[in-house]
Protein backbone atom coordinates (compact mmCIF):
# COMPACT_ATOMS: atom_id res chain seq x y z
CA UNK A 1 0.00 0.00 0.00
CA UNK A 2 1.33 3.44 -0.97
CA UNK A 3 0.10 6.94 -0.24
CA UNK A 4 0.49 9.77 -2.73
CA UNK A 5 -0.20 13.41 -2.00
CA UNK A 6 -0.16 16.70 -3.85
CA UNK A 7 -1.52 15.77 -7.28
CA UNK A 8 -5.09 16.03 -8.53
CA UNK A 9 -7.34 12.98 -8.31
CA UNK A 10 -7.22 12.53 -12.09
CA UNK A 11 -3.43 12.74 -12.21
CA UNK A 12 -3.13 10.22 -9.39
CA UNK A 13 -5.40 7.74 -11.19
CA UNK A 14 -3.39 8.10 -14.42
CA UNK A 15 -0.05 7.67 -12.67
CA UNK A 16 -1.25 4.59 -10.78
CA UNK A 17 -2.69 3.03 -13.93
CA UNK A 18 0.56 3.60 -15.83
CA UNK A 19 2.43 1.27 -13.44
CA UNK A 20 -0.38 -1.28 -13.13
CA UNK A 21 -1.67 0.08 -9.82
CA UNK A 22 -5.09 1.07 -8.54
CA UNK A 23 -6.44 3.96 -6.46
CA UNK A 24 -8.17 2.58 -3.36
CA UNK A 25 -9.28 5.84 -1.70
CA UNK A 26 -8.92 9.60 -2.13
CA UNK A 27 -9.46 12.45 0.33
CA UNK A 28 -8.40 16.07 0.83
CA UNK A 29 -6.52 16.94 4.05
CA UNK A 30 -5.50 20.25 5.54
CA UNK A 31 -1.73 20.40 6.03
CA UNK A 32 0.81 23.05 6.98
CA UNK A 33 1.22 23.63 3.24
CA UNK A 34 -2.52 24.01 2.62
CA UNK A 35 -5.12 21.50 1.33
CA UNK A 36 -3.55 18.39 -0.19
CA UNK A 37 -5.09 15.51 -2.12
CA UNK A 38 -4.21 12.24 -0.35
CA UNK A 39 -4.65 8.94 -2.17
CA UNK A 40 -4.12 5.37 -1.05
CA UNK A 41 -2.74 3.23 -3.85
CA UNK A 42 -2.08 -0.44 -4.44
CA UNK A 43 0.89 -1.08 -6.72
CA UNK A 44 2.16 -4.49 -7.87
CA UNK A 45 5.82 -4.20 -6.81
CA UNK A 46 8.55 -1.98 -5.42
CA UNK A 47 9.77 -1.54 -9.00
CA UNK A 48 6.34 -0.22 -9.98
CA UNK A 49 6.57 2.22 -7.07
CA UNK A 50 9.98 3.29 -8.32
CA UNK A 51 8.64 3.91 -11.83
CA UNK A 52 5.86 5.97 -10.32
CA UNK A 53 8.44 8.00 -8.38
CA UNK A 54 10.34 8.67 -11.60
CA UNK A 55 7.24 9.98 -13.36
CA UNK A 56 6.21 12.15 -10.43
CA UNK A 57 9.73 13.61 -10.26
CA UNK A 58 9.61 14.58 -13.93
CA UNK A 59 6.32 16.41 -13.35
CA UNK A 60 7.75 18.20 -10.29
CA UNK A 61 10.47 19.80 -12.41
CA UNK A 62 7.78 22.04 -13.94
CA UNK A 63 6.36 23.21 -10.61
CA UNK A 64 6.84 27.01 -10.27
CA UNK A 65 7.92 26.68 -6.62
CA UNK A 66 10.58 24.11 -7.50
CA UNK A 67 11.67 26.08 -10.56
CA UNK A 68 12.07 29.32 -8.57
CA UNK A 69 14.09 27.47 -5.93
CA UNK A 70 16.34 25.79 -8.52
CA UNK A 71 16.94 28.89 -10.62
CA UNK A 72 17.72 31.00 -7.55
CA UNK A 73 20.27 28.41 -6.43
CA UNK A 74 21.75 28.23 -9.93
CA UNK A 75 22.14 32.01 -9.97
CA UNK A 76 23.99 31.92 -6.63
CA UNK A 77 26.12 28.90 -7.51
CA UNK A 78 26.92 29.95 -11.06
CA UNK A 79 26.00 28.27 -14.34
CA UNK A 80 28.16 25.20 -13.79
CA UNK A 81 26.87 21.67 -13.18
CA UNK A 82 29.35 20.77 -10.45
CA UNK A 83 28.99 24.01 -8.48
CA UNK A 84 25.21 23.79 -8.73
CA UNK A 85 25.13 20.12 -7.74
CA UNK A 86 27.39 20.71 -4.73
CA UNK A 87 25.29 23.68 -3.61
CA UNK A 88 22.02 21.78 -4.06
CA UNK A 89 23.31 18.67 -2.29
CA UNK A 90 24.57 20.71 0.68
CA UNK A 91 21.33 22.72 0.89
CA UNK A 92 19.14 19.61 0.98
CA UNK A 93 21.45 17.82 3.42
CA UNK A 94 21.40 20.86 5.70
CA UNK A 95 17.75 21.91 5.46
CA UNK A 96 15.64 18.83 4.63
CA UNK A 97 15.46 16.37 7.51
CA UNK A 98 15.44 12.66 6.75
CA UNK A 99 12.25 11.27 8.32
CA UNK A 100 11.21 7.64 8.14
CA UNK A 101 7.53 7.08 7.33
CA UNK A 102 5.17 4.67 9.03
CA UNK A 103 3.32 4.32 5.74
CA UNK A 104 5.19 4.92 2.49
CA UNK A 105 4.06 8.33 1.22
CA UNK A 106 5.09 10.01 -2.01
CA UNK A 107 4.97 13.78 -1.48
CA UNK A 108 5.57 16.36 -4.18
CA UNK A 109 8.77 18.40 -4.19
CA UNK A 110 7.02 21.70 -3.43
CA UNK A 111 5.64 20.13 -0.25
CA UNK A 112 9.12 18.92 0.70
CA UNK A 113 10.45 22.45 0.25
CA UNK A 114 7.67 23.81 2.49
CA UNK A 115 7.94 21.21 5.24
CA UNK A 116 11.71 20.56 4.99
CA UNK A 117 11.33 16.86 5.75
CA UNK A 118 10.98 13.58 3.86
CA UNK A 119 12.37 10.10 3.35
CA UNK A 120 14.72 8.87 0.62
CA UNK A 121 12.22 9.01 -2.24
CA UNK A 122 11.22 12.56 -1.25
CA UNK A 123 14.88 13.62 -1.15
CA UNK A 124 15.60 11.99 -4.51
CA UNK A 125 12.47 13.49 -6.05
CA UNK A 126 13.38 17.02 -4.95
CA UNK A 127 17.00 16.65 -6.08
CA UNK A 128 15.99 15.38 -9.51
CA UNK A 129 13.28 18.03 -9.99
CA UNK A 130 15.63 20.86 -8.98
CA UNK A 131 18.42 19.61 -11.26
CA UNK A 132 16.09 19.43 -14.26
CA UNK A 133 14.37 22.73 -13.41
CA UNK A 134 17.80 24.39 -13.36
CA UNK A 135 18.44 23.19 -16.90
CA UNK A 136 20.73 20.24 -16.21
CA UNK A 137 20.38 16.49 -16.77
CA UNK A 138 19.40 14.27 -13.86
CA UNK A 139 18.19 10.75 -13.23
CA UNK A 140 17.01 8.75 -10.23
CA UNK A 141 18.73 5.42 -9.55
CA UNK A 142 17.46 2.49 -7.48
CA UNK A 143 19.44 0.46 -4.97
CA UNK A 144 18.12 -3.05 -4.62
CA UNK A 145 17.68 -5.28 -1.59
CA UNK A 146 18.22 -8.74 -3.00
CA UNK A 147 17.40 -9.24 -6.65
CA UNK A 148 14.11 -7.39 -7.07
CA UNK A 149 13.13 -5.14 -4.16
CA UNK A 150 14.02 -1.46 -4.49
CA UNK A 151 15.39 -0.42 -1.09
CA UNK A 152 16.62 3.12 -1.79
CA UNK A 153 16.39 5.87 -4.40
CA UNK A 154 19.18 8.35 -5.12
CA UNK A 155 19.66 11.07 -7.71
CA UNK A 156 22.54 11.54 -10.12
CA UNK A 157 23.52 14.57 -12.20
CA UNK A 158 25.30 14.34 -15.54
CA UNK A 159 28.59 16.24 -15.68
CA UNK A 160 29.77 16.89 -19.26
CA UNK A 161 32.86 14.84 -19.99
CA UNK A 162 32.68 13.07 -16.63
CA UNK A 163 29.45 11.09 -16.76
CA UNK A 164 26.85 10.59 -14.02
CA UNK A 165 27.65 11.58 -10.43
CA UNK A 166 25.74 10.70 -7.25
CA UNK A 167 24.26 13.49 -5.14
CA UNK A 168 23.03 11.55 -2.09
CA UNK A 169 21.33 13.68 0.57
CA UNK A 170 19.78 11.37 3.19
CA UNK A 171 23.26 11.09 4.75
CA UNK A 172 26.20 13.50 4.64
CA UNK A 173 27.65 12.04 1.46
CA UNK A 174 30.27 13.92 -0.52
CA UNK A 175 29.56 15.01 -4.08
CA UNK A 176 29.83 11.97 -6.40
CA UNK A 177 30.14 9.55 -3.46
CA UNK A 178 28.13 6.33 -3.72
CA UNK A 179 25.48 6.14 -0.97
CA UNK A 180 26.85 2.86 0.39
CA UNK A 181 30.40 4.22 0.46
CA UNK A 182 29.12 7.27 2.34
CA UNK A 183 27.26 5.12 4.85
CA UNK A 184 30.37 3.02 5.44
CA UNK A 185 32.57 6.11 5.87
CA UNK A 186 30.08 7.56 8.36
CA UNK A 187 29.88 4.31 10.33
CA UNK A 188 26.23 3.69 9.50
CA UNK A 189 24.92 0.15 9.35
CA UNK A 190 24.01 -1.07 5.86
CA UNK A 191 22.57 -4.48 5.01
CA UNK A 192 25.01 -6.47 2.89
CA UNK A 193 22.28 -7.51 0.45
CA UNK A 194 21.65 -3.94 -0.74
CA UNK A 195 23.37 -3.55 -4.10
CA UNK A 196 23.56 -0.71 -6.63
CA UNK A 197 22.25 -1.00 -10.17
CA UNK A 198 23.37 0.88 -13.24
CA UNK A 199 19.92 0.86 -14.85
CA UNK A 200 19.23 4.22 -16.52
CA UNK A 201 15.93 5.57 -15.26
CA UNK A 202 16.12 9.35 -15.45
CA UNK A 203 15.25 12.28 -17.66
Amino acid sequence: MQRLQGNSEGEIAAIAAAVGGTVDAVRVDETSAGPRVIAKLTVPSSWASFLMLRQLSIEDAGDPIVRDFALDLRKKAGANEIRFARALQLWVQTHVAFVREQHETFQDSAYTLRTLAGDCDDHARLMFAAIVAAGYHGRIMPLFKGARNVAHAVTQIEIPGQGWKYVETTVRAHFAEHPLAAAKRLGLSVRKDILATDTVVGA
